[in-house]
This record gives structure tokens, sequence and C-alpha cells, in this order.
């Protein structure tokens, strides 16, 4: 996981040297992607992030708007129960599933608001328990208790998570961006996806995305064949290969470059959701500043 990402920091177009972009990474993408002695020693591929993931098909259907503040979060959840359809998916058979909420409520409720507060914590001077970490535990529990989630989540894996989602009994997900690539699998051909920042606060205007590094590709000092590993880094590290990956993974490259329409992804088989949710990264990486 990275830090607080200033996203704004310009990131060069990547090339077929790889340390010719490296010298234009980010600070948050250098520093995962560097060893202890600062280092670079991995290419980062693909952007990712963790928001509401929407089945746009069931949402339309449900006639629901999506929330964009806390308290419509639980509205939103009453009324999809009215309605007899689930709001959001959630598999926590799959225990890493588990912290995906947590996560989308402290970016707008930590990690937002004070950037600092991991340096703060690793200094003593302040805990998960006297931070707002404690509120966001209490919203999920609120989600809970509001109807928000399938039956039996403990119960639930991630694939079938994915189904629920895909096949729209679900309307949405708090997960990361590239979940989408698992639901399409269980989705018509004409359902759509789409990702927005999840609420935490009682003002839309102080929702956070949080977004990092996704994958990174390095070559192992024992590689029976190092050039040819670093012939792919090479290519990974180019504006061919970070698009390719992205459009592959749901995702938007780690190394932004012009060549990268994210409007035209997927045309070929109608599918609009890595359009959508890949403009959606890519313009939050250009503009803002998320954790």
């Amino acid at each position: 996981m990275t830090g607080i990402w200033h996203a704004s920091t310009p990131v060069c177009a990547a090339r077929p040297n790889p340390g010719a972009s490296a010298g234009r990474l980010t600070d948050a993408q250098r520093e995962v992607s560097s060893g202890k002695d600062g280092k670079l020693v991995a290419v980062p591929v693909t952007i990712g992030a963790i928001g509401a993931v929407w089945n746009d098909t069931a949402v339309k259907k449900s006639g629901l708007k999506r929330p964009t503040t806390w308290p419509e979060v639980l509205r939103f959840c009453r009324a999809a129960k009215d309605k007899g359809v689930v709001a959001f998916a959630l598999g926590l058979k799959d225990a890493w599933v588990d912290q995906l909420v947590p996560y989308a409520l402290t970016a707008s409720l930590v990690y937002g608001p004070d950037p600092d507060v991991t340096q703060q914590q690793l200094d003593g001077k302040a805990g998960f328990a006297t931070s707002r970490w404690k509120e966001a535990m209490d919203k999920y529990l609120d989600m809970r208790d509001a109807g928000c989630f399938n039956k039996s989540p403990s119960g639930t894996g991630y694939e079938e998570q994915m189904q629920l989602l895909g096949k729209g009994k679900t309307l949405g997900a708090v997960h990361v961006l590239s979940a989408v690539a698992s639901a399409k699998q269980y989705a018509t051909s004409d359902t759509t996806f789409s990702m927005t920042p999840f609420p935490a606060t009682d003002n839309a205007g102080d929702t956070r995305l949080p977004v990092a590094v996704g994958i990174s590709y390095a070559v192992n000092a024992r590689a029976r064949q190092p050039q040819l590993a670093r012939e792919f880094i090479r290519f990974l590290a180019s504006e061919e290969g970070q698009n390719i990956y992205a459009m592959k993974a749901a995702a938007a490259p780690a190394l932004p470059n012009a060549s990268f329409k994210a409007d035209s992804l997927h045309r070929t088989d109608n599918a609009l959701t890595e359009q959508r949710l890949s403009s959606a990264v890519v313009a939050l990486a250009e503009s803002a500043v998320h954790p």
C-alpha cells in the first residue's frame, strides 16, 4: 500500500528504457517500487482504486440514485431492500475482502483530511482507537444494520460476490477497480459497470477515492534468462505495454501517456466498463490528492 499519493506530480509517458521513465515517477510510486536503499527495483504497471463498483444495468432497473453522501448510503440500502434487491455484495469468506469497506471510508475520514497520520502513528503520536478509524468501523456496522449486504457475508466467497454483482442480484460492491473484470464473467454482454468514490461524510465535496499502484513487475536477481526478462520489463514500461495491461486489467496505466485513449477501450466488444473506470481514475490521477 502507498501513503498519500500526490497524483498531480508530473509522471512522464513510459519509454522503452524504464530508467528514462523512472526519473519522473511520483514520490508514492517510487516508494513502493524501490528497495530499502532507494534504488528502483520494479516497474509500476497499473493504477488501482477502491470505491463503489456499480452494475449500471441493475441500478437503472431499480430506479434508485447512487449515493453521494453517507446518509444517502444508508437510505439507498433501505430503499434497495424495500425493492427486494441487495445494495452491496459482500464476500467475507475470502478474508482480504473485509478490508475494502474500511479503506473506502477512511480515505475520506482519516487519510484525506490528515495525510500525515501514518507517520504520526509510527512516531507514537497517534493510534487507531483514537482516530476516525473507529468511526469508519462503526459505519461498517451501520451498513450491516441497514441491510446493505447480502445474507451470510461470512459464508460468501469472492467469486460468489462477483456473481451477485455481475448477474445484477446486487446493485454494487465496495471493491477494488479490477473486480469489474471478474464481475463481467457473470454478466450479460449488454451489462455495463462504473465506479464512484464511496461517501463517508455528510458533504459530498469531502469524499476521497483511495488510489495506488496496483501491479508492479521486477526481474528476479537469479533469473535464468535475465536479458529476456529485462526486455519484458522494458515492454511493460512502454506506452504499448502499459496500455494493453490497463485494458485487460480494467485499470489505468501507472505511467500515463498520450496514446492511452480511455474512451476507446474495448469498443470491439461493446463493453464500456473499462472506458468509464479508466477515465475516472485517469482524471483523478491528474487532478487530485489521494490516500
